[in-house]
């Protein structure tokens, strides 16, 4: 086997060196394959259907979460370039988006908004009327103006607090996507009332994953799994035929929400996208009761109707909008949300008999694009 190349400190920071040695080791396995020269004589030589069926992984840490790109190992030519350009914006995007950035246009949008109109760019305003449409779609379930709330009960720095009366009245004062004035002359972003923000926390990671993907794909890779912190997921094109059999698309598997480490679930994707929602990891006991970190944006209360929630939808924006839409709607309304879009399909687990049971409802799920894993 040949050689890593020499890596230079700026081929190691922009993934340049990881590229060459990507395509240098696919190269050597191709000649070994030729010479026999690539495993040990005593050992079993890869055989192409094994080589197939490797994945080549690329990760990233961005937007507080770790975001990964899978490609079948056919995809080695371009692929690898295509993955590290595509992880790379997503440091331009969090650079414009994240509200935990004062220099971001997000932070200057709702820092001036209310005084002027704000100019953004078409990336920022399309998903701003993306959230507008989705706000309207699940009757103010999901609204990207309830900042002011996040903060009152301290999850915008993940330290659960319960708000005093005054403080929940004086957050809900300030919540409405109906005051968010958009133009699309102008890409111009107004606030029609003072002291309102936008976090993107419930929607911008979808909307980032649905830019990257479409990136990813005008590189010329067609199929690739690509997901950003495991609960949103974007799946184009089909896993390795050898790798799965059927090919049938890329396999996604579901946690437990309350047993860690533990699959619940599989969903077969194939162009689709996945987003689950649930308050798993964000939460807080006050007088023994538990409080998670979604809140209906109507009333600024916690909801409690269902453990997790996870939507396939044809955009990962729609995914993530929606399935956290849906804790705050409830199951009879989200039934028939999800029912009326036949590209949407949903699983929501409830709360079973015992606080170790839950309950499974598939929405609209066909029988082959799920299972249940079964527990040894």
């Amino acid at each position: 086997m040949a050689d890593i190349p020499h890596r230079s400190r700026r081929d190691f920071l922009f993934g340049r060196a990881i590229i060459r040695s990507v395509r240098g080791v696919a190269a050597d396995a191709a000649e070994g394959d030729a010479s026999g020269g690539l495993t040990h004589p005593s050992e079993p030589r890869a055989s192409h259907s094994e080589r197939d069926s490797w994945l080549l992984e690329f990760t990233r840490q961005a937007m507080a979460c770790r975001w990964q790109i899978l490609l079948n190992s056919d995809g080695v030519t371009i692929g690898p370039e295509a993955a590290v350009d595509t992880l790379e914006h997503l440091e331009e995007l969090e650079n414009q988006w994240s509200v935990y950035r004062e220099h971001s246009l997000m932070s200057r949008v709702n820092r001036e908004a209310s005084e002027r109109e704000v100019i953004v760019d078409e990336d920022l305003f399309e998903l701003l009327r993306l959230g507008q449409r989705i706000h309207e779609m699940t009757d103010g379930a999901f609204d990207m103006t309830a900042g002011p709330l996040t903060k009152a009960w301290g999850f915008y720095r993940r330290e659960g607090t319960f708000p005093s009366a005054e403080q929940l009245a004086e957050a809900l004062a300030v919540v409405g996507t109906r005051w968010v004035e958009l133009n699309p002359a102008t890409r111009a972003v107004r606030y029609s009332r003072p002291g309102m923000e936008i976090n993107l926390g419930g929607i911008g990671k979808g909307f980032a994953l649905d830019l990257c993907s479409a990136r990813l794909r005008a590189w010329g890779v067609s199929d690739f799994l690509f997901h950003g912190g495991q609960s949103s997921v974007v799946a184009r094109g089909r896993r390795s035929a050898v790798a799965r059999g059927d090919a049938a698309g890329w396999r996604v598997g579901l946690s437990h929400p309350i047993w860690p480490g533990v699959r619940l679930a599989e969903f077969d994707l194939c162009d689709q996208a996945l987003g689950t929602s649930g308050t798993g990891r964000q939460f807080f006991y006050h007088q023994g009761r538990r409080y998670g970190h979604i809140l209906d944006p109507r009333n600024g209360m916690p909801t409690d109707t269902m453990l997790s929630a996870t939507v396939i939808a044809p955009t990962a924006a729609e995914a993530d909008a929606i399935a956290t839409a849906c804790h705050v709607m409830g199951v009879e309304r989200s039934i028939e949300l999800i029912e009326s879009r036949p590209d949407f399909a949903a699983l929501f687990v409830l709360p079973g008999k015992t606080r170790e049971q839950v309950d499974l409802l598939p929405v609209a799920l066909a029988e082959h694009q799920w299972r249940i894993v079964e527990k040894d």
